[in-house]
């Protein structure tokens, strides 16, 4: 069953935790005790990733404040920071003032956690903690967007960096990845290019943005990552995905066709399913 899995997953290899050498030495165990540690990190990786969200959203520092409670300002104790258990050891709630915590904790924190375990299972180990990074500051990206339709350039800017550095790393021989430095920065263009010249075309015919800027920066960022053919293929994706949700919360009476949209939750959700779900190019 697991091969037939790891096999639906990545039918042009396996990822590392299934490499046949940990198998060898540590059985079935080894792997499974490295999909552990795997989903443990992705859902710290995802903990950290909405605490700088808020923060961001807030105007507050996300590297040196200490994690607290919202309602009372208790400083959180190490063992409630804990992503997942720290949540459901609290059964949700603050233990000084009993103020009820958002699901959206644990659902990132597990999300981030299957995020990166999928990476795992289908990807060599260089791709996978690539974009093991990439969904950090995509997560970043996807929170503030969906919290305050705000795309922070300086996020965006270092996703975008650190895609062309993995590519440009790849050409000097130090690691596999999946394109070259050209393809890189080649995506980087093509894939900012193409939502400006529809917003162009838009604007012309309706007389308003239907992107904002953050889009542009996020897209560009995201074609460092997929290259000039799979770039411009996810902003197609994220632009369906978006018209599907928007005309469902239209049917359901919660949105109408003015009702602005978290573009950017749609489009960093595709990229973060986008190596192992979506496509079959690594």
């Amino acid at each position: 069953m697991t091969a037939t899995l790891v096999q639906w997953l990545n039918p042009n290899g396996i990822g590392f935790i299934f490499d046949p050498a940990i198998t060898y030495y540590f059985g079935t165990a080894g792997s499974a005790v490295a999909a552990v540690f795997v989903f443990c990190l992705g859902a710290c990786l995802g903990s950290f990733a909405n605490a700088c969200a808020m923060r961001l959203v807030r105007d507050e520092d996300f590297v040196a404040t200490a994690s607290r409670c919202r309602g009372c300002d208790t400083r959180l104790a190490w063992h409630e920071n804990l992503p997942v258990i720290g949540f459901l050891k609290q059964r949700g709630r603050c233990r000084r003032c009993g103020m009820k915590l958002s699901p959206r904790y644990i659902i990132v924190e597990i999300l981030g956690g299957l995020a990166l375990l999928s990476y795992a299972a289908s990807l060599p180990l260089g791709i996978a903690a690539g974009f093991g990074v990439a969904l950090v500051l995509t997560g970043i990206a996807c929170l503030t967007d969906l919290e305050s339709l705000t795309l922070h350039p300086a996020i965006l800017s270092l996703l975008g960096v650190t895609g062309i550095c993995c590519a440009v790393a790849a050409d000097a021989g130090l690691f596999t990845w999946h394109l070259t430095s050209a393809q890189a920065l080649a995506g980087t263009l093509v894939s900012a290019l193409l939502p400006m010249a529809i917003n162009a075309a838009y604007r012309l015919f309706r007389g308003r943005n239907g992107f904002g800027e953050g889009d542009y920066w996020l897209l560009a960022a995201f074609g460092a990552w997929l290259g000039p053919v799979m770039g411009p293929a996810l902003f197609i994706a994220a632009s369906w995905l978006g018209a599907i949700v928007g005309v469902g919360m239209m049917l359901a009476g919660r949105a109408s066709a003015m009702t602005k949209l978290p573009f950017g939750l749609f489009a960093g959700s595709a990229f973060i399913l986008w190596p192992n779900l979506f496509t079959r190019v690594f």
